[in-house]
């Protein structure tokens, strides 16, 4: 069986590279909650119009079917390209689980399982 989800989001990371690592040098200008997402970086979420920015953490969902939600992360600032789960999951409730795809960015799943 192919494993569809992997393929899409390293396939998806790889051939948009470029304009992952350009986002992730302005992320740390977003303010902190949800804000707009640059019309130029739209393509990263499959079209979605918001970026969600926490105190450390970066998230892009491509797929949103409340609760659960999944997409790109990176963590921000001092600790820029670490497993963004160890900040995520802090919180009792949270259930995030992470997969690393290269340059300091993670796909991330909110209460969705991935496949690691």
């Amino acid at each position: 069986m192919i494993p569809w989800e992997r393929v899409f989001r390293q396939t998806w990371f790889d051939t948009h590279r470029t304009a992952f690592a350009d986002f992730a040098r302005t992320a740390d200008d977003l303010p902190e909650d949800y804000s707009a997402l640059p019309d130029r970086y739209r393509d990263l979420a499959l079209g979605q119009g918001a970026v969600e920015r926490s105190e450390n953490v970066l998230f892009l969902a491509v797929a949103e079917m409340k609760p659960e939600r999944i997409g790109f992360t990176r963590t921000l600032g001092k600790k820029a390209g670490t497993d963004p789960c160890t900040h995520l999951n802090e919180d009792d409730y949270e259930q995030f689980t992470c997969a690393p795809l290269g340059d300091g960015w993670w796909w991330t799943g909110d209460n969705w399982p991935i496949e690691k």
